[in-house]
């Protein structure tokens, strides 16, 4: 929710819904109120279901363009939303019941919420339709909830590359940097080519159990021998706190 890169595309998407509210000024009950049903209409469904990984928190703009998500997402990108527009916004996980809410600071307002420095952050449920900051489903009631500020976040960007050496290696390179405003800790990377059906030629840990400060780098580089003859796909995965972050493929060569 801290990156960066991510802002002109969020104020398309808010600007796309305020044309279909009238008087819809930032801080609008309104606007407000057409965000948080538009991301509530989004379908629910598992990460494994998804993204065929048992955990994966996606950017907004994946789950705007997959149009569905799990729990986690829906809050991040209603969270990312909210926060364009100004909203003081925090993530609010109940570990016992592996579900994640959004907390909205709201000056008048009433329901569920969770105090954090004089403010009152009410819970926001974005996994169905119809419910209103304050509103907590009944499965919920008593749970403990823990509270996440978005800009105590990592957000690692990665890049890669793998250069033929005329023969049956590759030469890869990978570079990570932390534009968050949080450390990422417990940091692996690793790279791997596969086959179309999906078992790995070979592959690689350039990394693991590292941390990258924020505004800080690292690189890597690394050879490679891969079959002749044979169509791969590169995946590159970046991990933190045992959580998949990002991943990223190349095309079949």
């Amino acid at each position: 929710m801290a990156d960066p890169f991510q802002e002109p595309f969020l104020n398309q998407v808010i600007d796309s819904i305020r044309q279909t509210v009238s008087n819809a000024h930032d801080r609008s009950p309104k606007l407000r109120k057409g965000i948080i049903e538009f991301v509530q209409s989004l379908d629910y469904t598992l990460d494994i279901d998804d993204t065929g990984h048992m955990a994966y928190p996606k950017y907004p703009i994946e789950t705007l363009r997959h149009q569905q998500g799990d729990c986690e997402d829906g809050t991040i990108l209603l969270g990312s939303l909210l926060h364009t527009l100004g909203y003081d916004i925090a993530l609010l996980t109940m570990p016992a019941e592996h579900h994640m809410v959004l907390g909205v600071a709201l000056d008048t307002h009433s329901g569920a919420s969770v105090s954090h420095d004089g403010a009152e952050y009410y819970l926001l449920e974005t996994t169905a339709s119809g419910w209103e900051p304050g509103d907590l489903p009944a499965q919920y009631a008593g749970a403990q909830v823990e509270f996440h500020l978005p800009d105590d976040q990592p957000v690692i960007v990665h890049d890669w590359e793998a250069v033929p050496d005329g023969s049956a290696r590759v030469k890869v390179f990978c570079h990570l940097a932390n534009f968050g405003n949080a450390p990422a800790t417990n940091v692996t990377a690793q790279l791997g080519f596969e086959r179309r059906n999906g078992d790995v030629e070979t592959g690689l840990v350039f990394d693991q159990g590292f941390s990258i400060e924020p505004g800080k780098s690292i690189s890597y580089s690394e050879n490679l021998r891969l079959a002749p003859d044979t169509k791969l796909q590169g995946v590159c995965t970046i991990g933190i706190d045992g959580n998949l972050h990002d991943e990223s493929r190349s095309d079949w060569r």
